[in-house]
C-alpha cells in the first residue's frame, strides 16, 4: 500500500508519542497496536512533532507491509516557552490538515480517524473530523488520567481540566488498554463508552526459548525507565535482603537508561536493548519483577510472561487485571521491600509449580497480535460498517 496508491479503505491515525529516529522507544506500544491492526486494515500514521534539532521542516514515508508512516518533524524555538507552545500547537495542526488533505485527494478519506493519546493529537483528531465528517475514536495509555501519577491531570488548573472533560467527550468511542484507566478517564467523561483494547505481545520474539542455558544462580529481572514511580529504590532494599538471607544464589539484572545506573556492585546492569536483546535476557532469567506504585498496564510483564516467565509484581489494581496470585507469579504488598524479598524466595522455593507452557500460552490468548487486532478491527466495523 501507498499513499500516493489506489484508492481503497483504511484508517488514519494520529498518535501522540511514536518512535522516531531521536526517540526509538516513545510510544513504541503505540506502534505494536498498529503492527497488530494492519494484519486487518490499511492504515496510515501521521507522526508530527517538534525537533529543534532540525532548521527546517522535515517529512519522511516509510511503508512496512500494511502500514504507511508519514514522519514530519518541524523546528520551533522561541524566547518565551508560552509563544513557543502555542506556535507548535498552530503547526502541528495546520500540518495535520496539510497532510490529510493530500491523502484524500489521491487516496479518498479514511474510514475513521484514531486518535492516540490524550495529546494535541486529540484536538487535531476532532477537528478533522469536523472537516471531513469523519469519525474518530481515542485510544488512551496516558497515566495523567490515574489520581495516583505524579502529573495527574486531577491536579490540574480547573481551566484546563474544563478544557480535558470537554475534549474527552468528542471521540465516538475510547478505548483504554487497562479497566484501571478506563476508570480513570470515567471520572473526566462518566458517559464515554469505553472498550479494553490491551497492550500486545509479539509472540514471534517473546516466546520460550529452551536452547538457552539456565541462570544460575536463580536469575532477577527488572526493566523499565527507572522513572520515580517504578520504585527502583525498594526493589533494591528488598534485593538487599534477599542477598543478606542467601547470599550468592540470586543474580540480578536491571536494564534501564544508562543514566540512571544505580551502580550496585551486585547487580548487573544493561543500557537500554533493542526488542530482540530484552527477549533474550528475559528468556535467560528465571523469574521478572516490576514494583511500580501505579502503571496503567506494563508491556514488560507480558513479554515476560510470553517467554514462560513468572512475575513479581505490586499488588496494584492493574497487576490483578493481568495476572492470577500464584498461578502466573505473586503479588508483593504495595511500598513493602520486605514483603517484595519474601515474594522472591517463595517464587524461587515454588519454582518447579510454574509452568512456562502454560504462562506462554496464557498471554497467547489474551494479548498476541492476533488476538488485538481483531479487538481493533471489530471496533472499526461497528463504527464505520466497512
Amino acid at each position: 500500500m501507498s499513499p500516493l496508491g489506489k484508492k481503497e479503505k483504511y484508517v488514519l491515525w494520529l498518535p501522540g508519542w511514536f518512535p522516531s529516529k531521536n526517540n526509538p522507544l516513545n510510544g513504541d506500544f503505540v506502534w505494536r497496536h498498529a503492527a497488530a491492526t494492519g494484519q486487518y486494515m490499511p492504515i496510515i500514521i501521521l507522526n508530527i512533532e517538534k525537533n529543534n534539532q532540525l532548521s527546517k521542516k522535515e517529512k519522511t514515508i516509510k511503508q512496512v507491509e500494511n502500514i504507511t508512516i508519514i514522519h514530519i518533524c518541524y523546528p520551533v524555538q522561541f524566547r518565551y516557552a508560552w509563544i513557543e507552545r502555542f506556535i507548535s500547537l498552530f503547526l502541528y495542526i495546520k500540518y495535520c490538515f496539510s497532510e490529510s488533505f493530500y491523502l484524500i485527494q489521491n487516496r479518498g478519506k479514511p474510514l475513521l480517524i484514531h486518535v492516540h493519546i490524550f495529546q494535541k493529537s486529540i484536538l487535531a483528531g476532532w477537528l478533522l473530523s469536523l472537516r471531513w465528517n469523519i469519525p474518530f475514536i481515542l485510544t488512551e495509555h496516558n497515566s495523567k488520567f490515574l489520581k495516583e501519577s505524579a502529573y495527574s491531570f486531577h491536579s490540574y488548573a480547573n481551566l484546563k481540566k474544563l478544557a480535558i472533560k470537554f475534549l474527552i467527550q468528542k471521540p465516538s468511542m475510547i478505548t483504554t488498554v487497562s479497566k484501571v484507566l478506563a476508570n480513570g478517564i470515567a471520572e473526566f467523561n462518566p458517559n464515554a463508552e469505553i472498550k479494553i483494547t490491551p497492550n500486545v505481545v509479539n509472540t514471534d520474539i517473546f516466546k520460550i526459548n529452551n536452547t538457552l542455558p539456565d541462570s544460575s544462580p536463580f536469575g532477577l529481572l527488572h526493566i523499565s525507565t527507572l522513572t520515580e514511580n517504578k520504585q527502583l529504590d525498594l526493589i533494591l532494599q528488598a534485593w538487599d535482603f534477599v542477598n543478606t538471607v542467601y547470599p550468592g544464589e540470586f543474580s540480578f539484572t536491571i536494564i534501564g537508561p544508562k543514566d540512571k545506573n544505580p551502580n550496585h556492585p551486585l547487580i548487573h546492569f544493561l543500557p537500554e536493548r533493542s526488542q530482540y536483546e530484552v527477549a533474550l535476557e528475559m528468556q535467560r532469567c528465571k523469574a521478572f519483577i516490576l514494583f511500580s506504585g501505579y502503571e496503567t498496564f506494563g508491556c514488560v510483564v507480558i513479554e515476560a510472561l510470553a517467554c514462560g516467565k513468572p512475575v513479581i509484581l505490586a499488588d496494584i489494581p492493574i497487576s490483578r487485571e493481568i495476572i492470577q496470585d500464584g498461578v502466573q507469579g505473586f503479588l508483593a504488598t504495595p511500598g513493602d521491600p520486605v514483603d517484595l524479598a519474601k515474594k522472591i524466595i517463595e517464587l524461587r522455593n515454588h519454582y518447579i509449580e510454574f509452568d512456562q507452557n502454560s504462562i506462554s500460552s496464557y498471554v497467547e490468548k489474551k494479548y498476541s497480535y492476533a488476538v488485538v487486532g481483531k479487538l481493533f478491527a471489530d471496533i472499526y466495523e461497528e463504527i464505520t460498517n466497512f
